[in-house]
């Protein structure tokens, strides 16, 4: 039965993450000079900091397990708002660029020889 809390308390955070993240990243553009893959490095450097040192002492299981998902899953949360803001710009650009594309092919189709 605990799983369940654990699961359901790992879906908050990720979800309150998530909100945050997209709110400053609209609002404020916090997040616009930081590069793609720091955001994507982010959750997994803070398993090797935190994480790595525990097992490394053999603390208990639980304890290392909760020291470092709560932190992971607010990182993931960050970074699936950041990625997501992201490749709907990049998406915005190719249709732009390939629109573009199609009205110069049908523009010049009409002044060949």
């Amino acid at each position: 039965m605990i799983e369940w809390y654990i699961y359901i308390s790992w879906i908050a955070v990720l979800t309150i993450s998530y909100l945050i993240a997209n709110y400053l990243n609209t609002h404020t553009l916090i997040f616009a000079k930081i590069k793609t893959w720091i955001f994507l490095l982010g959750p997994f450097l803070l398993i090797f900091i935190i994480g790595l040192p525990m097992v490394i002492a053999k603390v208990n299981f639980n304890i290392t397990l909760y020291a470092t998902s709560y932190p992971c899953m607010f990182f993931f949360g960050i970074w699936t708002a950041v990625f997501l803001e992201r490749w709907n710009k990049w998406k915005e650009h190719k249709t732009k660029k390939l629109k573009e594309a199609k009205f110069n092919n049908n523009n010049n189709k009409g002044t060949k020889c």
